[in-house]
């Protein structure tokens, strides 16, 4: 799936999970060549894109990989100006005899499909899989620290092409509704804000200079706002209401923490991985050099198989995020 914010996106996931398929989150930003890599370490055999995102022609894109790529066989895209050879799945959808026809059953669907991604350090040529169960337990940890309830609203800012995408597991599972904004204008999303109850906002973190600016975070419930490590915390923030700071570590794991009353991301650290237990979602621990590892089953991931099934080595109980703490006086002050 190679598709930028918005319904279709959120669609495409729910239904090739349907199908008895596991999904492969590709990110729309990608060049040819990235996609061509991720493509031939996945072994991916069909592709879901749009015709037109902006100025650029991803249909036609995969295209010309397909002519290259022996095991991709499928490919369909949303939009108008399909390309020859490519499935319309506009059309599909607005098919009355189509939408007639009973969805054939998944035969063989694994139960727990999950979902493919690439690392932000690992790239395109290393895809990994994190099971559905993890997928959840990363959501349930993301919801308690943000306090999304039932009947809320989820208005993200951020595409699902890999972890930091959480939005649509998080309104599944805490009953909220969401709104996807992809390429959007100011305008657009003014008037997101102002319709309905106040909304939570997921927006990348380098967006809090403008959100400070523009008065918006006054309307919301709350803003969360997601940042790739590494990362340098800053003393003074701008944003003063309440906002949920997000810390990605690569596709291990997200750490999310609210602000502290000061407005200061309070992100902590545990050293003591004494009380670790099997039902724990998500721990964190430093050991003595700094070093940052996650055990619990919001970070079980595991390096994928091409032409297969996923690997599935037995994990350790704590695992090395390849991040270090930088601690100053005794205070967590970014990750490195």
């Amino acid at each position: 799936m190679c598709l930028p914010n918005g319904s279709e996106a959120a669609l495409t996931i729910l239904g090739i999970e349907q199908a008895g398929c596991r999904p492969c989150l590709l990110p729309v930003a990608w060049s040819e060549k990235e996609l061509e890599q991720a493509l031939e370490a996945a072994g991916l055999q069909a592709v879901v894109t749009q015709s037109t995102i902006g100025e650029e022609r991803p249909a036609d894109l995969f295209c010309a990989i397909a002519a290259r790529t022996f095991n991709l066989r499928f490919l369909c895209a949303y939009g108008p100006d399909v390309p020859d050879g490519v499935i319309d799945l506009d059309r599909i959808i607005l098919s009355e005899a189509e939408a007639r026809e009973a969805a054939p059953e998944a035969d063989g669907a694994d139960d727990d499909p999950g979902l493919i991604t690439f690392g932000m350090r690992a790239g395109p040529g290393r895809p990994l899989h994190r099971t559905g169960s993890s997928l959840v337990a990363a959501a349930v940890a993301f919801l308690v620290s943000a306090q999304i309830e039932p009947g809320d609203r989820i208005i993200s800012l951020l595409a699902p092409d890999d972890i930091r995408g959480l939005g649509l597991a998080a309104s599944l599972l805490g009953g909220a509704t969401l709104e996807c904004h992809g390429i959007f204008e100011g305008a657009s999303l003014v008037k997101a804000l102002e319709d309905g109850a106040p909304p939570h906002l997921i927006a990348p973190g380098w967006l809090e200079p403008a959100l400070a600016e523009s008065g918006l975070c006054g309307r919301l419930g709350s803003t969360i706002l997601v940042h790739p490590a590494p990362i340098r915390f800053k003393a003074k923030t701008q944003l003063k209401q309440r906002v949920v700071d997000v810390v990605a570590f690569d596709e291990l794991a997200l750490l999310a923490r609210a602000r502290d009353p000061a407005g200061r991301l309070a992100l902590t650290i545990g050293d003591d991985d004494a009380q670790a237990t099997p039902q724990d979602l998500l721990r964190v621990c430093r050991d003595e050099e700094g070093g940052i590892w996650f055990s619990g089953l919001a970070s079980e991931v595991r390096p994928y198989a091409r032409h297969g099934t996923p690997d599935a080595p037995s994990l350790p109980e704590w695992r090395d995020s390849g991040f270090k703490a930088d601690i100053f006086a005794g205070v967590v002050i970014g990750v490195s």
